[in-house]
């Protein structure tokens, strides 16, 4: 569900599998994978937990779209 919601299959099928991105996902812990989907899913966390999971999803999103190798 998070590769999902970080990458539209339809807009980027070419980087479907982008090595980049699956790296970047299995380096987050089972907190940091809590957080990003309770971010997902709309669900209410402190804003420290807000914060942290918009900004690391939108570098996932940005290395989905290629504009990003590195984050």
């Amino acid at each position: 569900m998070l590769f999902r919601s970080v990458f539209n299959f339809e807009e980027h099928k070419a980087t479907l599998l982008s090595p980049e991105l699956v790296d970047q996902i299995k380096t987050l812990t089972d907190a940091e994978m809590t957080m990003l989907m309770k971010y997902i899913d709309d669900v209410p966390v402190s804003e420290e937990e807000y914060e942290w999971a918009a900004t690391k999803f939108y570098e996932l999103q940005a290395v989905a779209h290629g504009l990003s190798k590195e984050v």
